[in-house]
């Protein structure tokens, strides 16, 4: 689940040019290298340190985005993706 040189080489070209011409090389790394990028499966798996969006697959996190809710309470919250 790694880019490769010259893939990480693209993508650092592309960001002088802008946003769509980083999101181009995305769209090509994502078919030439489908498994440098997370799934609702890998993902599901992950803790974060922050709070995902509630659109994002987790197995926890460490600081709630919600100061009035602990981290601990939400731990091993799952979200479908």
């Amino acid at each position: 689940m790694h880019l490769t040189h010259s893939e990480r080489t693209a993508l650092r070209n592309a960001s002088t040019e802008g946003i769509g011409a980083v999101e181009q090389i995305v769209r090509q790394i994502q078919q030439s290298n489908p498994r440098a990028f997370h799934t609702a499966a890998t993902l599901s798996g992950r803790t974060f340190h922050d709070e995902p969006g509630d659109s994002v697959p987790c197995q926890g996190f460490v600081h709630a985005a919600d100061a009035t809710e602990t981290a601990r309470a939400r731990i091993g919250r799952q979200v479908s993706a």
